[in-house]
C-alpha cells in the first residue's frame, strides 16, 4: 500500500473490501459488497417479490433491507443484519480561560510532574497541547465546540471581552478546533501595576454565558455539557460583556456564575469544572490582579456542585490538576464519562422482542423486556420507547460500547423465518 492509498488488494474487483481506486469500501460507495452489506444504494438488488414477499416497496438503509413496507408471503420478515452503528454524539462547549496568568511562566506549575515549578513551559502550553491531543482521540465522537474566555486578541481595554465560540458546535477537525486558540509557545510579560494582564482578565460569566447559548438552541442530538477549565477566581462583573472598564473590573470577584451554572442545570446542561493549580487559599494581591480576598479553591468547588458534577468524596468536588498529565487524564475521564448509552436504528424491527445486539463480535445480555431506561441495570440493554427506534446501553455494556465506539444489531424473525 503507498502512502496515497487506503488498500491495494491486487484484484480489480469492485465488489470486495477495496476498490478498485484503493479506496477502502463502505455503505454508499455505489459498490455492493456481500460480505458486509445485504445491498447498496442506488445498486440494483431484491425485491419484496424475490425475498418472497406477495407485494410492497423495499428500501436499502444502512445497506440492509427494510421489508417493513412487504405484505404477505408469511410473517412479512427478513433477517436483517445492521452493521457498525454509532452512538449519539454528546454536545460539549471547551470553555478555556484565556487570562493573563495563563501565559506568565513565573506562575505556579509544574508542567512535567518532576516536583519543580516549570520555568519554560506556560499553563497555556500544558491546556493547548492537551487539548490538541483529546481533540485528536475524540474527533469523531464529540460534537465539541471551543469558547475562549476573554476572546483571543483580548488585551488591555479589551480585557473583559468574551466573543462568539470559535468554532461553534459540530464535528470538526482538530485544527479546526484549535485555529482561533494562541500558539502552544505564546509567552504573556509581567503585569505592570493596574494592569488587567497581557491576555485579557478572567470574563467566566460571559464565557459561560455565551457556550450556553451554544448548546441551548443546538439541534443536534445528544448529552449537551461544558467543561469550564480555569486557573483563577471571574472577575469583570461590571458592564455588559465587561464593559464600562473600572478598576472594580479586575478586583472584585464576580459571584453572579454560580447562579448560570445553576440555572444552565435546570435546562438541562451540566458543568464539569477543571481548575489548574488552585491553592486553597484566600487571595488579596491588591488593585489590578485577581480578585481580593476570594478563596477559588471553595469557588469552583461550588461550582462544580452547582453543575451537578461534583466529585464523589470531595472536597474538592472539582478536578484540582497539578501538572500536565493530570490535566490530560482528568479532561479525558469527564470526556469518557459523556460517551453516550445511545444508539438510533435506522428502522424498527418487525419482532423487537427477538433483535440481537452485539459490541465487538459478543451478545449484549440481557435485553430488559418492558423497560424504557436502564435504571439500575449494570448491563443489557432495553429500548427507549415503543417506537423501537432507539436503544440505550446499560452499565458495563454501554462502557463495551465506549471502548468499541460501535455496535451491530440483528433484526431477527419468529420462527427463524
Amino acid at each position: 500500500t503507498g502512502l496515497t492509498e487506503g488498500c491495494d488488494d491486487g484484484n480489480f474487483n469492485n465488489n470486495d473490501s477495496c476498490l478498485n481506486s484503493c479506496v477502502v469500501a463502505s455503505c454508499g460507495d455505489g459498490f455492493l459488497n456481500p460480505s458486509t452489506e445485504e445491498c447498496e444504494p442506488g445498486v440494483p438488488g431484491d425485491t419484496c417479490e424475490s425475498l418472497g414477499f406477495d407485494t410492497g416497496t423495499i428500501e436499502c438503509i444502512s445497506c440492509a433491507y427494510d421489508t417493513s413496507q412487504c405484505s404477505g408471503g408469511g410473517n412479512n420478515c427478513f433477517e436483517t443484519d445492521i452493521a457498525a452503528l454509532s452512538p449519539q454524539n454528546p454536545n460539549i462547549m471547551m470553555v478555556l480561560d484565556k487570562s493573563g496568568s495563563m501565559f506568565d511562566l513565573s506562575k505556579n506549575w509544574d508542567a512535567d510532574n518532576n516536583g519543580m515549578i516549570s520555568n519554560s513551559e506556560t499553563r497555556w502550553a500544558s491546556l493547548y497541547s492537551v487539548t490538541e491531543a483529546l481533540f485528536t482521540n475524540f474527533e469523531t465522537k464529540v460534537n465539541f465546540g471551543v469558547q475562549l474566555f476573554p476572546y483571543a486578541q483580548a488585551i488591555n481595554a479589551y480585557a473583559c471581552s468574551v466573543g462568539a465560540p470559535a468554532p461553534d458546535l459540530g464535528l470538526h477537525t482538530t485544527a479546526e478546533l484549535l485555529a482561533d486558540m494562541p500558539p502552544l509557545d505564546t509567552v504573556g510579560l509581567p503585569n505592570d501595576p493596574g494592569d488587567p494582564g497581557s491576555f485579557g482578565a478572567t470574563p467566566t460569566r460571559e464565557g459561560l454565558l455565551s457556550a450556553y447559548g451554544s448548546l441551548s438552541v443546538t439541534t443536534l442530538p445528544g448529552e449537551k455539557a461544558v467543561i469550564l477549565i480555569t486557573d483563577g477566581a471571574a472577575n469583570c462583573s461590571a458592564g455588559t460583556d465587561g464593559f464600562p472598564l473600572t478598576a472594580d473590573s479586575f478586583d472584585i470577584f464576580d459571584n453572579s456564575v454560580d447562579g448560570e451554572i445553576t440555572s444552565a442545570l435546570n435546562s438541562g446542561i451540566s458543568t464539569y469544572v477543571v481548575g489548574i493549580a488552585i491553592d486553597n487559599m484566600t487571595v488579596n494581591d491588591g488593585p489590578g490582579g485577581e480578585p481580593n480576598n476570594v478563596n477559588t479553591y471553595d469557588i469552583l468547588n461550588g461550582y462544580a456542585q452547582s453543575g451537578g458534577t461534583g466529585l464523589m468524596g470531595g472536597p474538592p468536588y472539582f478536578y484540582n490538576t497539578q501538572n500536565q498529565a493530570q490535566l490530560l487524564s482528568d479532561i479525558q475521564d469527564v470526556l469518557n464519562s459523556l460517551q453516550s448509552c445511545f444508539v438510533d436504528l435506522p428502522f424498527p424491527p418487525l419482532f423487537p422482542d427477538i433483535t440481537e445486539v452485539y459490541i465487538g463480535g459478543m451478545l449484549v445480555t440481557p435485553y430488559h423486556q418492558g423497560e424504557t431506561d436502564c435504571g439500575t441495570f449494570s448491563t443489557g440493554w432495553v429500548y427507549t420507547d415503543t417506537t423501537y427506534t432507539q436503544i440505550e446501553l446499560c452499565g458495563s455494556s454501554c462502557t463495551d460500547l465506549g471502548g468499541q465506539g460501535a455496535l451491530d444489531v440483528v433484526y431477527k424473525c419468529e420462527g427463524g423465518g
